[in-house]
């Protein structure tokens, strides 16, 4: 009886385990997908700003000192 017990108790654990990995695996691909998200999100505002900026100092370079 106490061996039967035992393999249960081993077998639980292992659940157990299986699916807070599981669940941390999850999280980090969310998260990553998040990340990468963020980070073509970031660049466009950058690139955007960017481009308004050269824009602005295009026209005051070249055509308002004219």
């Amino acid at each position: 009886m106490a061996e039967e017990e035992l393999i249960g108790a081993v077998i639980g654990i292992v659940i157990v385990i299986a699916i807070v990995i599981a669940i941390i695996y999850i999280t980090v691909l969310i998260l990553s997908a998040v990340a990468t998200i963020a980070a073509a999100s970031g660049a466009l505002w950058g690139s955007g700003t960017a481009i308004a900026n050269y824009s602005k100092s295009f026209k005051v370079n070249m055509i308002d000192s004219n």
